[in-house]
């Protein structure tokens, strides 16, 4: 009888002794150096706000954030890296929808996005674009639809990587116009628009942070938006829909997750302090000025999204008869 009781009295302090360290592990976060891994080269959209965030954060969270990128495999090899990492919120992940939403559904990954990563807040949307290099002798979607229709053998144009949203953009882009065009894999958006400001492929599919940032150069031209409407950041570039291909509609977004199994009281911690950051009237011009909409929203608000994303994407990609390359 003795021994039960104290077996029962060992539970309960085992019990309270969880229960106890549970809210107070976001008080005692972080207690190291914050590494937030960003999948992809330096430079595009997902970088630029990544290190935004890693300017702001210390001063709330009290420790250094360190941004660290991971290209490879669009976005895959970043993503498995924080999948592994210690569910502790020190291994955060800044990614871009495709990696978490289109991946899944043309190649085998080693990580199930909804088993393995923690969804914290989505950061910011972000306008796809088409943009042309500027010696190409075309100003809208339609002219560059008859341009590469002239071409025996079709041409190349750049994506954001394999399994990207833009690369998801292309293939529907190339399904509905039924244009002969050849995908050239890139490591990120950065490269991706490079490669169209170089000539190294005449055209793209990339996003607008780094189009834009080419297009000021003069070295790009950017016809068109793949959003259903007119984005607010760059409202002067018509949709694909109403340049000639009509029902044509994707929306990019970029989001902030943790490794599955991380408290969530600092989730909720994490979460605050982005929305605290990106609320900031200074910080919120840095990232329109990026070309990227801020958007924070609840854990469970973006949990909810992601999961409808990622059943939507399934249905397109399946319907369209997108494979892999």
């Amino acid at each position: 009888m003795r021994s039960i009781f104290s077996l029962a009295r060992g539970t309960a302090i085992l019990v309270s002794a969880l229960l106890i360290a549970a809210p107070l592990s976001a008080q005692t976060y972080p207690s190291k150096p914050v590494k937030l891994v960003v999948p992809y080269a330096p430079g595009g959209s997902v970088d630029l706000a990544a290190r935004i965030l890693a300017e702001q954060l210390p001063g709330s969270l009290g420790q250094p954030v360190v941004v660290e990128n991971k290209p490879g495999a669009s976005g895959a090899i970043g993503v498995d890296a924080v999948v592994h990492s210690p569910p502790d919120g020190h291994t955060l992940l800044i990614v871009g929808s495709g990696a978490i939403t289109v991946n899944v559904h043309l190649t085998k990954i080693a990580y199930d996005p909804q088993k393995d990563l923690v969804p914290i807040t989505m950061v910011a949307t972000l306008p796809m674009v088409i943009a042309v290099n500027a010696s190409l002798p075309v100003k809208n979607v339609r002219e560059l639809m008859d341009y590469v229709k002239a071409k025996p053998g079709g041409m190349n144009y750049s994506s954001n990587g394999f399994g990207s949203v833009a690369f998801l953009s292309s293939q529907l882009f190339k399904r509905m116009t039924g244009l002969n065009m050849t995908h050239i894999t890139y490591r990120g958006s950065a490269p991706a628009a490079a490669a169209i400001a170089s000539g190294e492929v005449p055209f793209g599919f990339v996003d607008s942070s780094a189009a834009m940032a080419q297009a000021r150069s003069g070295q790009v031209r950017v016809l068109a938006v793949t959003d259903p409407k007119r984005s607010a950041i760059v409202p002067d570039i018509p949709t694909i829909a109403e340049s000639g291909v009509p029902g044509f509609a994707v929306t990019a977004w970029l989001g902030m997750f943790a490794p599955a199994g991380t408290p969530q009281p600092i989730i909720a911690r994490i979460n605050a302090e982005v929305a605290k950051a990106l609320a900031k009237p200074e910080v919120r011009e840095r990232i329109l000025h990026a070309d990227l909409e801020p958007a924070p929203d609840s854990p469970a608000a973006f949990a909810s999204y992601v999961k409808n994303e990622l059943e939507t994407f399934g249905t397109v990609i399946k319907e369209a008869g997108i494979k892999a390359e």
